[in-house]
């Protein structure tokens, strides 16, 4: 059972997502929030195996809440959830110690591929987005994500 913490701070698509997370057979949801003061606490409560998170929820440019969760919850991963130019965000997301980047306009399936491939210890990254090699300088449309299982 993969155990999913769903962060976004939208009531609406919080909810369409949390209905059909728990309808999925190997997921569980353990919670759905939608302010960035409720992230540490109900992640240390909750114990998930990955993090949905909207960037649009934390204080995205210094990435602070995702730095603490990546270090005080090492065994949850973090899978960013947005509708933004991936290019733009994912070499400070990845830096961070994000597991992967799903976007909005992807297809509900996908999303759920996704979820599992991130609880499985794989890396996402959007299809035609190539991660850079540990050490790699980044380049325009490379990410220093690790390597496996983008696309």
């Amino acid at each position: 059972m993969i155990k999913v913490l769903l962060i976004d701070d939208s009531v609406a698509l919080r909810s369409a997502w949390a209905k059909l997370i728990e309808r999925t057979l190997d997921f569980k949801l353990v919670g759905s929030i939608g302010t960035e003061s409720e992230i540490i606490a109900t992640v240390r409560a909750t114990h998930p195996d990955v993090v949905m998170l909207d960037l649009s929820v934390i204080d995205e440019p210094s990435l602070d809440t995702v730095h603490t969760l990546t270090r005080e919850t090492p065994n949850a991963r973090i899978l960013v959830y947005s509708g933004r130019d991936p290019r733009e965000v994912l070499p400070r997301i990845c830096a961070a110690g994000v597991a992967g980047f799903i976007g909005k306009q992807e297809e509900p399936a996908r999303v759920i591929e996704a979820i599992r491939r991130v609880a499985q210890g794989e890396s996402v990254s959007p299809e035609g987005i190539v991660p850079a090699a540990p050490g790699v300088a980044i380049k325009p449309g490379y990410t220093p994500c690790a390597p496996s299982g983008s696309g």
